[in-house]
């Protein structure tokens, strides 16, 4: 088997672990979500319950219930913590979902991908410095995911990418002010 069929293979078997690990979330965000709805209802009949007069510990467990479920809403999908309300932390601490890492942050995808330069040197290859071709554009669709970049992407029923939409310029330029922001806490680029 020569390696260029080696390389297929490894693609293929990437993908399937990404849509994979994309199915998964979506069903960790689903099942989290109907638990919260659960842990709401009982919260409200609990909350009827108070004021009536009666229960106040099994309302304070409710609360609490409903508090771990939205934690866990929060950890499935596509924000690692909190909204920070800085437009480019709040990106960088959003999963890369469409890489070939979904469960890495971007933050740390772009550390990856520049350890990994690092690491290779003169045999980094610019076309495929992850194991794939199409690196930059999965990069830029997590992007569009998170609302940094203006854009749509949407996936058939099996999790691929189906079509997408977005202005290249604009999406490079952001980029630009994302990676100059890793470095400097600020976006001031040339």
């Amino acid at each position: 088997m020569n390696s260029k069929s080696e390389g297929i293979e490894t693609l293929s078997h990437q993908d399937n672990l990404s849509k994979l690990r994309n199915w998964i979330r979506r069903t960790q965000i689903r099942d989290a979500l109907q638990q919260f709805d659960t842990a709401l209802a009982e919260y409200e009949t609990l909350m009827i319950w108070l004021v009536e007069g009666e229960k106040l510990d099994k309302a304070a467990a409710a609360v609490e219930k409903a508090k771990q479920y939205l934690s866990q809403i929060l950890n499935a999908s596509n924000v690692q913590g909190a909204a920070t309300g800085n437009k480019f932390e709040d990106a960088l601490n959003a999963k890369a979902i469409y890489t070939y890492f979904p469960e890495l942050s971007i933050r740390d995808y772009l550390h990856k991908l520049m350890s990994e330069m690092w690491k290779k040197g003169e045999q980094f290859s610019g076309k495929y410095p992850l194991g794939n071709e199409d690196w930059d554009l999965r990069l830029i669709f997590s992007l569009i995911d998170c609302g940094l970049i203006p854009g749509v992407v949407t996936e058939d029923s099996d999790c691929e990418i189906d079509e997408w939409s977005f202005d290249q310029d604009q999406a490079n330029q952001i980029v630009l002010e994302l990676i100059h922001y890793c470095f400097y806490g600020q976006v001031n680029v040339e």
